[in-house]
């Protein structure tokens, strides 16, 4: 049986070799899709417990935010504890965001307030000092860099900040909330307050109780602030910014895995129509194969020698 084998090996290494690489090509994909599968999720939780990324995010107006508002929140089924942060809330125009202006709203918050929850980790600063810290994927997508000046069109009038540093945090950002989160040092926040105080906000950020639903919470505050009678200008929750947030590398898997099996499927098809193609066209030499003692079983191990070598060679 083994000079079957490499007889029909030398006959048609070509096909044989083809359909390995096609299966090689197949595994990989598969491979790709369980790695993300496996440790994107996973990585995502971990930094989002570092980075002690709130459950829910509340922001209403800075004259909405009395101690009657924060009673209620208080007071909210599933609420565990709750910081409330001087932040700015406005539509933005980003100038030259990779080539284009590009409109979004857009939350600034002091860089220099002391917080326990959705905080920030630094990835790169400037060299000397700067007035705006932007995130990793504005820096990304935008194509900024520390260093360099960036301008925000707000209320009619342009704003022109020199980068200070790049940060990765995990609540905010156009995929999961359509808002950009940007941070200013003190001093340029509180000329940004004085010069656009329409847009000053508080946000409360809200860390739930064990076991509650952060989408459950969020709609419960949503209603509870509404019959207070208290707008909410945005109202989010780590549950459904995560899910967003996370569509993309759901996307790649599919696509993966979908590609690694009709790859498959289709490579099967064609080393079955191969098989069948030499059976058809080599029936005389079978004859004689079975003549010299060779059993059908032992001809067929033989064809399917070389298939099954190629398959285990890339393991």
């Amino acid at each position: 049986m083994r000079t079957l084998a490499l007889h029909q090996w030398r006959r048609n290494k070509g096909s044989f070799l083809g359909f390995g690489a096609i299966i090689l090509i197949a595994a990989c994909m598969l491979g790709s899709a369980l790695t993300l599968l496996c440790t994107v999720g996973p990585r995502y939780t971990a930094l989002a417990d570092e980075l002690h990324t709130a459950d829910v995010d509340i922001v209403v107006t800075r004259t909405a935010a009395t101690a009657d508002v924060r009673d209620v929140i208080d007071r909210t089924t599933g609420v565990a504890a709750v910081e409330p942060h001087d932040v700015l809330l406005m539509d933005a125009q980003i100038h030259d965001f990779r080539g284009t202006d590009f409109a979004i709203r857009t939350m600034i918050t002091d860089a220099d307030a002391p917080r326990t929850l959705n905080q920030t980790r630094v990835l790169a600063t400037a060299a000397g000092s700067g007035d705006l810290t932007i995130a990793q994927y504005t820096a990304q997508f935008g194509q900024f860099a520390p260093g360099e000046r960036i301008e925000l069109r707000i209320g009619g009038h342009d704003e022109s900040f020199r980068i200070a540093g790049v940060v990765e945090e995990m609540e905010f950002g156009n995929a999961g909330s359509q808002i950009l989160a940007f941070s200013a040092p003190a001093a340029r926040f509180a000329r940004l307050e004085r010069a656009y105080p329409q847009a000053r906000m508080t946000e409360y950020a809200v860390s739930v109780s064990a076991g509650a639903d952060p989408r459950a919470v969020r709609s419960r505050l949503e209603r509870a602030l509404a019959q207070a009678g208290t707008p909410v200008a945005v109202a989010i929750d780590a549950s459904s910014v995560r899910a967003t947030r996370m569509m993309v590398s759901r996307l790649i898997i599919l696509i993966l895995v979908v590609f690694a099996v009709l790859v498959t499927v289709v490579s099967l098809a064609l080393c079955t129509f191969h098989i069948r193609n030499i059976v058809e066209t080599d029936r005389t030499d079978m004859g004689v194969l079975k003549a010299l003692g060779y059993t059908g079983q032992m001809i067929s191990h033989a064809m399917m020698a070389p298939y099954l070598l190629v398959c285990w060679a890339p393991r």
